[in-house]
Order: structure tokens, then C-alpha cells, then sequence
């Protein structure tokens, strides 16, 4: 539990100095995110995850049941079943682009996001706001704001 405690205040004090940021969105929509960090949360059924690796590198880590099909340079997830899908991803630099209704969470998130429909979004433990207000800006990476 410490541990958390003490992942948690480091993501934190990273959101202050304008750096990585944490994030919680949910709604009926399109949320995209793109960027790089972790990322997790539900979709309900018939909400699709498309995960596309940006970065080059073999560093994704995508954890979603089911299978995915090739699809625009990533691969895309349909939840079919009545539970929906819970997802997990991380990495240096990617993008996901989920349509339908859903939860997203991000830890250490760096990048944008844009979020479409009805639903909020709330960034580092702020107020929440509506989504449709174009680009969200998630800060920088930590390696790229320290430099």
C-alpha cells in the first residue's frame, strides 16, 4: 500500500511541474488518446478499441481479452460480450481510439486526448469537464519536460 501511496504522490508531483498528468474520462462517445503512459478502463458491449503502436519500439504492452484484428496500422478489439472488455495499455508512444460507451484511467499520461459525445473528463484530480472542446493537452513526457 505504501508503495501506491508513493506512485501515486510521484505521479502527482510529476503533474505539477507540468509533466505527465493523470486522467479519468467517461462517457458515450469517441475518446482517442495519444501519447504515451498507462492507460486502462471498461467499454461496454459493442464499443470498439482500436490500439495502434506509434513509437517503433517494442515497448506496448496491450492487455485486452479477445482478439483483435488487424486494422489501420493497430490492431481493433470489439467487446461482443454482454460484460463488456476491460483494457490495459502502456507504452512510450501510441494511440487508442475507443467508440462506444466507456471508462478510461491514465497513470503517468503524457500527450492528448480528444473526447466526442456526451461524457467528462477530469485531469490530475481537477473539476470535471464536458467533453467536445477539441484537444486536451497532457503534458510532456518526464524524460522531455527534465531535459
Amino acid at each position: 500500500m505504501l508503495v501506491c501511496v508513493a506512485l501515486l504522490g510521484g505521479v502527482l508531483a510529476a503533474s505539477a511541474a507540468g509533466a505527465e498528468s493523470s486522467l479519468v474520462s467517461k462517457g458515450r462517445g469517441t475518446q482517442t488518446f495519444e501519447g504515451g503512459g498507462l492507460i486502462y478502463g471498461t467499454v461496454a458491449k459493442n464499443a470498439t478499441i482500436l490500439v495502434v503502436n506509434l513509437s517503433g519500439l517494442d515497448d506496448l504492452s496491450t492487455t485486452i481479452k479477445g482478439k483483435g484484428t488487424r486494422f489501420a496500422g493497430g490492431k481493433l478489439y470489439t467487446a461482443h460480450d454482454n460484460k463488456g472488455l476491460a483494457f490495459k495499455v502502456s507504452g512510450s508512444s501510441y494511440r487508442v481510439v475507443i467508440k462506444g460507451v466507456s471508462s478510461l484511467n491514465g497513470l503517468g499520461v503524457y500527450g492528448q486526448g480528444v473526447f466526442r459525445g456526451s461524457g467528462s473528463y477530469s485531469l490530475s484530480g481537477g473539476p470535471y469537464i464536458p467533453w467536445g472542446r477539441g484537444k486536451v493537452s497532457l503534458g510532456l513526457a518526464a524524460s522531455a519536460s527534465a531535459g
